[in-house]
């Protein structure tokens, strides 16, 4: 009766810790692998499973040969699953990667080219005067990592002013399309009223219209501010209105097809001026 007794006892102790020891295992595993990424969590439970295959086999089975063959085969599977799961896990990474590429290449390719710049200022009176007129041309070559954005100020006359060009340009959003620039340029004569003839810095920002049917973009808006980029100060910032430039324009532009090409291109800009001014603002001057 003792010895039945005492067998009876360490019988129920050993099933208690088996219990416990599975209770543990099974809480593991539930509070655990759903935390997991889903790729990672297919990883634990196959070879987990395999893990449970084969130490049923070595537990169960006589033949020694047997058991060499199947726990190598075990283990090569593992490990060929392993690799299988590395390799779908760095594909998803690549297909990622090449996600963000195409969407900066299409918003790059939908806001290259020239475009014209009205610069615009309010008055004392709430009057929005245009005071000069920017041919800017933007260059995103996402391929080479090579973002370029540069620009030539006229005034109503046609009459170039000004020259600058973007020391940094990035994307801020890409739909729509929004760029900032930092800039550097020269000019001939204080054209931007009450800046000084000279060298002249400042920063920008362009917000490109977004085409759903995802043909490119043709108006844009955005500001832009002269100061010291270095001191982060900066004097009036003035708002900007730009309109992308025809073929037609830019064949003029380029001086195609004309004996005497600065006439043209002069008469060109002076419209284009008049005509941004109509549509943009109430008159053309200075304050």
């Amino acid at each position: 009766m003792t010895e039945n007794g005492d067998s009876t006892g360490r019988s129920s102790e050993s099933g208690s810790t088996g219990g416990g020891a599975s209770g543990g295992i099974v809480s593991l595993i539930t509070k655990n692998v759903p935390a997991l990424r889903p790729d990672h969590r297919s990883f634990v439970v196959v070879n987990g499973v395999l893990a449970l295959v084969l130490l049923g086999v070595l537990l169960s089975s006589p033949d020694v040969t047997t058991v060499k063959w199947l726990t190598a085969g075990t283990l090569v599977y593992f490990a060929l699953n392993s690799a299988l799961l590395f390799l779908l896990a760095r594909e998803k990474q690549k297909v990622r990667a090449e996600g963000d590429y195409d969407r900066r290449r299409r918003a790059a390719e939908s806001v290259n080219g020239n475009w014209w710049q009205a610069i615009l200022v309010k008055g004392d009176n709430g009057e929005i005067f245009i005071e000069g007129l920017t041919i800017v041309n933007i260059r995103l070559l996402v391929d080479v990592g090579a973002y370029e954005l540069d620009g030539e100020l006229f005034d109503e006359a046609g009459k170039s002013r000004a020259t600058w060009r973007a020391e940094a340009v990035a994307f801020k959003t890409l739909t729509p399309v929004e760029l900032f620039y930092r800039f550097v340029g020269y000019s001939f004569r204080g054209p931007v009223l009450s800046d000084p003839t000279g060298d002249v810095t400042g920063i920008g920002v362009f917000t490109f219209e977004f085409n759903p049917n995802g043909q490119a973009s043709e108006r844009a808006e955005g500001w832009f501010a002269t100061g010291y980029v270095e001191k982060l100060t900066f004097g009036r910032r003035r708002n900007v209105r730009l309109v992308r430039v025809s073929n037609t324009d830019q064949e003029i532009l380029d001086g195609k097809g004309f004996n005497d090409e600065a006439p043209e291109r002069e008469q060109l800009i002076a419209g284009r001026y008049a005509t941004l001014a109509k549509r943009y603002a109430t008159g053309i001057g200075t304050r």
